[in-house]
């Protein structure tokens, strides 16, 4: 086995007017390549094969022959036919990126946007997101979070479902597609983050057990077998998705990625997995002297995943924080069901505004046990957020927040979260106080499978108490009915100033030295967040009383210019008020 301080690539690529296939296939006696009406023999090289090809054999298509038939290849950059078709070779490196001179932005200062590729536009086309750029730029936003791209099933799918790492999702568009999209969104000052899943590998499709033992029986995940990442033949299993991560970072430049569900990442190897991932990471950043930043997904509460790697920590830049979005949640809408039951009460909003967990070495009844650790670092190292795709698309109808509390309610929330003292994320049609649904959507292979879903996600509910009648997560309907209403934004124009508005604001006034120094009070049914020397406040009213409020006011939530009633200096309930001492 090779070093992995920087793997040596795999799957297929060209160099030098040289077409390279390498698979790793640890317990194969013989790899053949078949390209076009050629097979050609793989050479044996420790636990991978490998072949050179003379000529840049870009767009061709080809499989890898193993004893159990033909495979595309488990590190192919695209598959035209889908999962069951052949890969084809893509040339990266023939891309001409025009914004070379990109550096990225600093966490510290992202507003992030979350967006499904395939229900962001009427054709969920790559091409087509690109007529968006300029709506989300004018907004303020600085950093979009496209979900999984991975190859997945089907025509529709969240994404989670991925079988094949690298490969951009054919029914979104071609590798130099996405690529130009993100030269693109850089020429236009925007970094783009990918949302990737190296928990698990979807349900259908999965070739890579077929080369290699990529998971295991030693941990057990939601979705079944781990993969295998400190195991007998663990090496070519990390480094394949060292290599992934790598691919996405250095050749299709995306500024960062977002890791979901590290806490079903198993490893007990020596240095871990996640922060050898943050090596490579850093490494990356440091070569093409821009930012990137690694964000970890985990309902843990645990600090360490963004201490740094000499503190004992995994290295990671940001983590998302579920106990922000809880704690409002559940107080504004009334839920107590499922994890929510943790979760209701006044005081615990302040306290995430001021601690960002909630849970931080407390116990919960729900668990019945301790969650969480003390959070004491920079506040952006966390991810927060009023909806995001678990939030909505795992509620039963996939209702957004506006459908449950109403537009007054959700406007101050949307000031508790973009002017919070940590990063701010939005999801997509957020701004635009969208209604339409974001669903829980598949495209199954046959009636039996898509009935096996739909009767699964039934289950998953039951914690909730929720009604059993939901749309069929298998039925294009669904898919359709959580496609993003443009439409919307037109009738919905005060949503848009403001979050306009809010930004603006955030940028001008709350910059990362300012919201290093924060105090929260919480008394009677008012928060209010102050920042730098008293200089900067947040007041939020979830009471029943209206209060004046002294000083310059930047923004009202509940002004007419927002689709409110309110007099600027006016605290009115459940609106919120940024002012200037």
């Amino acid at each position: 086995m090779k070093s992995v301080e920087y793997p040596e690539n795999i799957g297929g690529w060209i160099h030098d007017n040289v077409s390279c296939f390498r698979v790793w296939a640890p317990l194969m006696d013989s790899v053949d390549l078949r390209i076009g009406d050629e097979t050609i023999p793989m050479s044996r090289e420790g636990e991978y094969f490998h072949v050179e090809v003379d000529g840049d054999l870009t767009g061709s298509e080809y499989f890898l022959i193993t004893g159990k038939g033909n495979k595309p290849d488990p590190a192919s950059r695209y598959l035209p036919e889908g999962i069951d078709g052949p890969s084809m070779l893509v040339n990266t490196g023939s891309y001409k990126w025009k914004c070379e001179q990109w550096k990225g932005i600093p966490l510290k200062e992202m507003v992030i946007y979350e967006l499904h590729l395939g229900t962001f536009t009427d054709s969920g086309k790559i091409m087509d997101a690109e007529s968006r750029i300029d709506h989300l730029r004018d907004l303020g936003i600085n950093t979009i979070e496209l979900m999984p791209l991975s190859q997945t099933y089907g025509r529709r799918n969240w994404g989670y479902d991925g079988v094949f790492p690298f490969s951009v999702n054919n029914n979104y568009g071609s590798v130099h597609d996405l690529m130009h999209f993100i030269d693109k969104c850089h020429s236009e000052d925007m970094a783009v983050i990918l949302d990737v899943v190296y928990n698990h590998l979807g349900p259908l499709g999965n070739v890579l057990p077929d080369f290699g033992p990529y998971v295991s029986d030693r941990y057990v995940t939601p979705w079944g077998r781990s993969l295998n990442f400190d195991s007998s033949y663990s090496q070519g299993v990390r480094e394949y998705f060292f290599n992934n991560l790598i691919y996405w970072l250095r050749d299709i430049r995306f500024d960062g990625l977002r890791l979901d569900s590290v806490h079903n990442i198993f490893d007990r190897s020596p240095e871990n997995f996640l922060t050898h991932l943050s090596r490579l990471s850093s490494r990356i950043s440091k070569e093409q002297r821009r930012k990137i930043v690694l964000i970890a997904e985990s309902d843990e509460n645990n600090v360490s995943l963004v201490q740094a790697i000499g503190s004992c920590g995994n290295g990671f830049d940001a983590m998302w924080c579920d106990d922000f979005h809880h704690a409002i949640h559940s107080y504004l809408t009334g839920e107590r069901q499922g994890y929510y039951s943790d979760y209701g009460r006044f005081d615990q909003i302040g306290k995430a505004l001021k601690d960002g967990f909630v849970y931080d070495g407390s116990y919960s009844s729900y668990l019945h046990r301790i969650r969480g650790t003390k959070f004491n670092l920079e506040p952006w190292k966390l991810v927060v957020f009023a909806q995001n795709h678990d939030q909505i698309g795992n509620r039963p109808l996939g209702d957004r927040l506006i459908s449950i509390i109403g537009e007054k309610k959700t406007r101050m929330v949307a000031a508790a979260v973009v002017l919070s003292p940590f990063t701010p994320m939005i999801f997509m049609g957020e701004e635009s106080g969208c209604r339409s649904p974001f669903l829980f959507f598949v495209d199954p292979p046959d009636e039996v499978f898509g009935k096996k879903i739909d009767s699964g996600r039934k289950k998953e509910f039951s914690d909730f108490s929720w009604p059993d009648e939901i749309p069929f997560p298998s039925s294009v309907d669904t898919f359709m009915r959580s496609k993003l209403q443009w439409s919307e934004n037109d009738d919905s124009r005060h949503f848009y100033l403001l979050y306009h508005d809010l930004i603006r604001a955030r940028r001008k006034f709350l910059k990362p030295s300012v919201r290093m120094h924060r105090q929260v009070y919480s008394k009677d049914g008012i928060i209010k967040v102050t920042y730098g020397e008293n200089q900067y406040l947040l007041f939020l009213n979830l009471g029943s009383e209206t209060h004046k409020i002294h000083g310059k006011v930047i923004i009202n939530t509940n002004s007419p210019r927002y689709g409110g009633e309110s007099h600027d200096h006016d605290l009115d309930p459940y609106s919120a008020v940024f002012s200037v001492s």
